[in-house]
């Protein structure tokens, strides 16, 4: 088994094994000042003038032993001749030496080849003093190319083996050489479980992250470790800890099998997540963190790191020892894990989250709070409890931060619904972080934030432990003290269903319980204006829930029966006085027991609503049935999970509008009841399952109504001035219904724009659904109100911008469409700039639509964001991006007018470049758009010359007078050509290549320049500014 030993230790050895050794022979071998291979040749002491017969000969031997072989097999076989020790003497060693370096040209176009054969050549020699003769090379390669030695070496001996071991350390003996290494190891460490690249010589194939493991583990090891360790120690130690996880999680069969291999030729664990955590130990030990490795294993940590199950304990154990040692260690770790914890790697994330609630307290909150509390929304809704409980331990740490205020009052919607949780301590640890937030708070809260939490935690008075009951109350009690005044009367339905179980809590055993008890009841009382509630409670009906179902049934029997009109209203104010207290029993009982709602039925109804109070009571329980079509799942006191039809709501409400005093109540739900009809006609329309539909048959026979449903709701839409356009029969056509959505928004918005963005918001919030029988409908109607669009389209997620994108793609299609589509131009142009690959495709799709078939001129400013926009996309990874956009451009330029044209001169003279190397592009449909439009480009600003060469098909000449005719824009030209040079299209690498090289002041070359025989290095202007240029630093 490896053994971990740190710098302390290994210096130790080194001392003593220095104190054992006899003095150093004389005669050491001679350093390598160059790469000279001939003078190899001319040092040998014998056969001097055969040398260059040695030298053909050696080279065939040579050329034999390039034959392909397997990498891991450890018996390589030599080639002929090289075998045998005495035959393959110091003279054959160095005309080989020859063969390998090559004759001092175009040494960098094959660095792979090159390393191969230095691990071939070491793989070979006998002589221990010849070992060392190609250090100087092995580096100097290494510091032009680090990518393909690295990524060669792995692939070629990804075990790592003795001669693997001798190249590592040649290649970090040097400071310079270690610090590029490192950054490509830990690539390749980081791409669990294979990575894909590709070097200089076309190989594509993947690297086994567990090699860069393997070459760490040997590196660490080494006499003199290099100092970089230390600097990217954090990033080392992440990669390390994710692929322990992926690894425990995740292993393929070639990994697997490679490993085998690994652990059987090295004596290496059998499994690599262990040896995984033995690197991860050994750099620990390495940096002089013993103290770290010691406190984790006494707590049998490292073991727990193995199981998923487990892990995030070893991961606060890891955080609280390394803050002992550390602070800014580890915040530089965290850095690194809240990185990887953005990407939302669920293999892992509860580890990530258990380092950072360890360390929160540590951190700077002004700086992170507001960072990881955007994070949080998403992993509470995680169905994982561990996750939750983390979350929420973390929120209880921010609250202390007032800095962070504003952003945790953002999360109240998902803590009250955590509330609902049947985990004991994941509800106790949310009480807690509301009670934080509410109980010091003064600012009064919204109605609609307030009713949900009431709802929410009425439940909990008699549910879980005596502290969940106490915090519940509490904070009832705080929300009733916070509620705006306005804002009381849509709570006051639970309130009075909470007067129950807080009048028996005033008997708890728990004292504080009861006493809290107490106190919010008194604040009830303030609440609902010193009503008498003795009384309610005194009733029996009220004392006793699961009674109100069955008495609702007795009234409607009783009314049945009755002949006396006189005696219909004695139960008036009972039935009333119910709904008032019971509202969801009295509702759901009634669509229960007459769902076709007849004469007895429309009697109660008419009770029930005739008061303004209960009416306000009823609509949102009616509304609830409505918009769960086509069955509404709910239970009621009596433990009757019956479905109730949403059809059934349907009819009350039909009755309840005709009634001679129309409830006013039904002004304020009118954007919400109108969308649920307007859902319930979409659904309808489609769907009919048999139950409902057999349903819908009586109540048409007893009732008289239209034989569809969906007529039905059209008749309890209001008649707006559309009708006379016939909008009323295409909204039953499922072809059809969203060019009646546009006319209901234009009927809307000219009679109350208020009424229509209230509206479009419960249209928005029924689009998040995804139901697509109507998605394109809602969208039509929103594209209308296109403030509303813009707005969730610049703060949405990926998943709802998609969405959106998809429904208006289908709505560009409709001439009727056209004029509301272009309104959302500007916004559709900010969405081009987001991360997201598809997103900024559909967009592109989107603005296609829009203005490829146009004919009608465009804003300058408007031309001019479009184009901002697009330049960059040119060279997007995706080809089909890069189509659109330059499509896209073209027609752009095409529609501005003559008189707008000069704002847009300098972005056109931008373009020139990128569209002038993407005529070289592979994708034969890409190079056909960028010459037309790098065409219309030089016509947009009149440069007839290149217009001529770009006729005439003289692309060679066109960079060269594109240069000559903007000289003042050379350096510009040259800078964006830097990207170019690195393109992985050989075609386009070749374009740039011969354009800088014609700005070359040392260049006397003919215009038209030829393939050069090696590899161009640029001019010195372009190298002067690549050496200048310094990668870009992240900071969070």
């Amino acid at each position: 088994m490896p053994r971990l030993t740190s710098v302390k230790m290994r210096k130790k050895k080194e001392e003593k094994g220095n104190d054992d050794k006899s003095p150093a022979p004389a005669q050491q071998p001679e350093e390598v000042k160059g790469v000279q291979p001939l003078q190899a040749a001319e040092k040998l002491p014998k056969k001097k003038k055969h040398t260059h017969g040695r030298l053909h000969r050696n080279a065939q031997i040579f050329l034999d032993f390039h034959k392909p072989i397997d990498h891991e097999d450890n018996t390589i076989m030599a080639p002929e001749g090289m075998g045998d020790a005495d035959s393959y003497k110091e003279e054959d060693r160095a005309a080989t030496l020859d063969v390998i370096m090559g004759n001092g040209t175009s040494r960098l176009k094959k660095v792979p080849t090159i390393v191969r054969d230095i691990y071939q050549w070491l793989s070979f020699i006998t002589d221990v003093s010849a070992e060392h003769r190609l250090d100087k090379t092995l580096q100097e390669m290494t510091l032009a190319q680090p990518h393909d030695v690295v990524v060669t070496l792995l692939r070629y001996a990804p075990s790592c083996d003795r001669v693997a071991i001798t190249m590592w350390r040649v290649i970090v003996s040097s400071s310079r050489t270690a610090e590029k290494v490192l950054p490509e190891l830990l690539c390749v460490l980081e791409d669990w479980p294979l990575h894909s690249t590709s070097t200089s010589d076309k190989d594509n194939s993947d690297v086994f992250s567990l090699a860069a493991t393997r070459a760490l583990w040997e590196i660490i090891h080494l006499p003199q470790c290099p100092e970089i360790l230390i600097l990217h120690f954090p990033r080392l130690f992440v990669a390390l800890l994710f692929q322990v996880f992926s690894s425990t999680e995740q292993m393929p069969a070639e990994v697997n099998a490679f490993w085998t291999r690994c652990q059987q030729n090295h004596c290496l664990p059998a499994n690599p997540n262990r040896f995984g955590l033995l690197t991860m130990k050994a750099l620990l030990s390495h940096l002089e963190y013993e103290d770290v490795v010691s406190e984790v294993e006494r707590e049998c940590g490292w073991d727990t790191l193995l199981n998923t199950d487990t892990h995030h304990h070893t991961m606060g154990l890891l955080a609280r020892a390394m803050l002992r040692i550390s602070q800014s260690l580890c915040y530089r770790v965290a850095r690194y894990l809240f990185r990887l914890l953005r990407r939302e790697e669920a293999r892992w994330e509860v580890a990530a989250m258990a380092f950072l609630v360890e360390i929160l307290p540590c951190v700077n909150i002004k700086q992170w709070g507001n960072r990881i509390l955007r994070l949080f929304p998403i992993y509470l809704w995680r169905d994982c409890r561990v996750m939750r409980l983390l979350v929420l331990r973390c929120l209880v740490e921010l609250c202390k931060s007032p800095s962070t205020a504003n952003t945790i009052w953002a999360l109240t919607e998902s803590l009250t619904e955590v509330l609902k949780d049947e985990d004991k301590k994941v509800r106790g640890m949310t009480l807690s972080v509301l009670s934080e937030m509410f109980l010091n708070r003064k600012e009064p809260i919204a109605s609609s934030l307030a009713l949900q939490l009431v709802e929410a935690l009425r439940p909990l008075f008699y549910k879980g432990t005596s502290r969940v009951q106490l915090l519940s109350i509490r904070l009832f009690q705080a929300v009733m003290e916070l509620v705006e005044e306005e804002g009381k009367k849509p709570l006051e339905r639970i309130v009075c269903q909470s007067l129950f179980p807080l009048f028996c809590h005033l008997h708890d055993k728990n004292r504080f319980v009861a006493e809290a008890s107490w106190e919010t009841l008194l604040q009830v009382n303030t609440f609902l204006q010193e009503r008498k509630f003795e009384h309610l409670l005194e009733s029996k009906w009220r004392g006793e829930k699961c009674l109100v179902p069955t008495i609702v049934r007795d009234i409607y029997q009783w009314l049945s029966f009755i002949t006396d009109v006189s005696a219909e209203h004695r139960l008036d104010k009972t039935l009333q006085e119910m709904t008032l207290a019971q509202p969801h029993d009295v509702v759901v009982t009634l669509l229960r027991y007459a769902p076709s709602c007849d004469r007895v039925a429309i009697t109660m109804w008419r009770v029930i609503v005739s008061s303004s109070r209960t009416a306000e009571k009823v609509l949102p329980e009616l509304l609830c049935v409505l918009e769960d079509w086509p069955l509404h799942s709910t239970s009621t006191s009596d433990k009757d999970n019956s479905d109730v039809f949403s059809l059934a709501a349907t009819r009350a409400l039909w009755e309840i509008i005709h009634l001679p005093q129309c409830p006013e109540i039904l002004i304020l739900h009118f954007p919400r009841l109108f969308v649920a009809l307007l859902f319930q006609v979409f659904s309808s329309t489609e769907q009919m399952p048999a139950e409902v539909n057999a349903f819908w048959t009586r109540c048409q026979q007893n009732h008289c109504l239209p034989a569809n449903p969906n007529r039905c709701s059209i008749l309890i839409l209001l008649s707006l001035q559309f009708e006379r356009e016939c909008g009323w029969d295409t909204l039953l056509n499922t072809d059809t219904h969203h060019h009646t959505m546009g006319l209901l928004a234009r009927a809307m918005l000219r009679i109350s724009q208020s009424l229509c963005y209230r509206v479009a918001r419960y249209l928005f919030r029924l689009l998040r659904r995804e139901e697509a029988r109507w998605e394109v409908a809602a969208m039509a109607f929103l594209v209308e109100v296109s403030l509303i669009v813009s707005t969730a389209l610049l703060s949405c997620g990926s998943v709802m911008r998609l969405l959106m994108l998809r429904c208006l793609l289908v709505l560009c299609k409709r001439p009727s469409m056209a004029e509301s589509m272009e309104n959302l131009t500007e916004c559709l142009t900010e969405v081009l700039k987001d991360e997201d690959r598809e997103v900024v495709w559909m967009t592109l799709s989107v603005l296609s639509e829009i203005f490829l078939n146009r004919d009608a001129p465009i804003a300058s400013s408007l031309a001019l964001q479009l184009v901002e926009a697009l330049r960059p996309l040119f060279d997007n990874d995706a080809s089909h991006v890069q189509l659109l956009s330059i499509r896209l451009f073209q027609a752009v330029m095409e529609l501005v007018g003559e008189k707008a044209e000069r704002p847009l001169n300098d972005c056109m003279h931008q373009s020139l470049l990128p569209l002038f190397y993407h005529m070289y592009d592979e994708n034969q449909f890409v190079a056909e758009a960028s010459w037309e439009t790098l065409l219309q480009a030089t016509i947009f600003l009149k440069k007839r010359n290149l217009e001529q060469l770009l006729e005439t098909e003289e692309l060679w000449r066109f960079g060269e007078c594109l240069l000559e005719e903007e000289r003042d824009r050379a350096d510009g030209y040259l800078r964006q050509s830097v990207m170019y040079l690195q393109s992985p299209q050989k075609s386009m690498r070749e374009a740039a290549i011969r354009l800088t090289g014609l700005t070359d002041p040392c260049s006397t070359a003919d215009p038209k320049p030829q393939a050069p025989s090696r590899p161009y290095e640029g001019p010195q202007p372009l190298r002067a500014f690549a050496r200048d240029s310094k990668p870009p630093v992240y900071l969070y």
